[in-house]
């Protein structure tokens, strides 16, 4: 069973997603201008049939990869996988020694009081979380002479103002969420394995449900007005997705690490 991704379904999910990306800085106190169409540099949609087994199982939530100069939205199965702060995530090398050089406002305890915090306001069970997962605090760092070759070490270690709040068992991990120290912000926040995907005892909160998915499906593409768009357009693919299998996304923006 095949279905083509029209442009109504992608217009109508970009205007969720929207939607959704501004409650959520919001609710995480995420200082940010309202984001709008005209700000995405990437803007990915697609249908999610979880059960390609089971064509009567629709539960009609998407995927959407939305991105702005700066951050970067992730939804699976309609719910929020990853958000990341495009100027203060630790791939962003060519400002680790700035960095280096900022004082921290913030340890270990308070980054763990930090990272609950903002979980909880995303509808994450925290007491569940610690209980199911083991937590770790790590501090990432740098070398400031780096190796002479893969694998030796450098010298002049250097540690970060970054923190990452991890919760794993084993190699699967429920949730990250780092925090620049200098400003106590976030760089990054992921629910669920990337590869492995959600654990619902956790978080179960959905964002993005299409209620009349097939009726937006069935319709036929017209060319789309740029003024209606706010000249942005969604993309559009041309190809069909089968019940249960996605294709990647185009662009993989880093995520906290």
């Amino acid at each position: 069973m095949h279905h083509k991704v029209s442009l109504a379904y992608k217009l109508v999910v970009a205007g969720m997603t929207l939607s959704a990306m501004n409650s959520i800085l919001e609710r995480l106190g995420v200082p940010h201008q309202p984001i709008e169409q005209k700000d995405l540099v990437v803007s990915f949609v697609w249908p999610w049939w979880p059960d390609a087994q089971n064509q009567d199982e629709k539960p009609m939530l998407p995927v959407a990869n939305f991105q702005t100069t700066n951050f970067m939205f992730v939804f699976r199965e309609g719910k929020l996988l990853s958000v990341v702060n495009m100027q203060t995530n630790s791939e962003q090398v060519q400002y680790y020694d700035e960095w280096a050089k900022l004082p921290s406002l913030i340890g270990s305890n308070e980054a763990y009081h930090i990272a609950t915090n903002w979980l909880s306001r995303l509808y994450v069970d925290v007491p569940l979380l610690n209980q199911k997962y083991n937590v770790s605090v790590s501090q990432p760092g740098f070398w400031t002479t780096p190796p002479a070759r893969w694998g030796e070490a450098g010298s002049g270690w250097t540690n970060l103002p970054l923190y990452f709040v991890t919760w794993n068992k084993g190699d699967y991990e429920a949730a990250r969420v780092g925090i620049f120290g200098p400003t106590k912000q976030l760089t990054g926040l992921i629910i669920g394995d990337r590869d492995k995907g959600f654990d619902p005892s956790i978080c179960s909160h959905v964002y993005l449900r299409v209620t009349n998915e097939e009726e937006l499906l069935a319709m036929t593409n017209v060319p789309m007005r740029m003024e209606a768009t706010n000249r942005v357009p969604i993309q559009v693919e041309t190809n069909h997705i089968r019940g249960g299998r996605y294709p990647p996304p185009k662009a993989d923006a880093s995520e906290p690490r």
